[in-house]
């Protein structure tokens, strides 16, 4: 995720200096490329960062519910 942010403000950084139009059309699509990429990334961490809490509860539930069973 860092190497794609460094990417983007690269990108952003060359874009402020940018006079030829073609090349900045080029520079947006491929800002907007990554931006893409670090939202999917973002949103698959903090997917993972979810489940180990949810981990521990389901397991404790299992164990109660198999405590109530015998």
């Amino acid at each position: 995720m860092q190497t794609l942010e460094a990417r983007r403000t690269h990108c952003q950084n060359r874009l402020r200096r940018c006079h030829d139009p073609a090349e900045c059309a080029a520079l947006h699509t491929e800002k907007d490329q990554l931006t893409k990429k670090i939202c999917a990334v973002h949103k698959e961490l903090r997917t993972a960062q979810k489940i180990p809490p949810r981990a521990d509860r389901m397991r404790e539930r299992i164990d109660l519910l198999n405590a109530q069973e015998q």
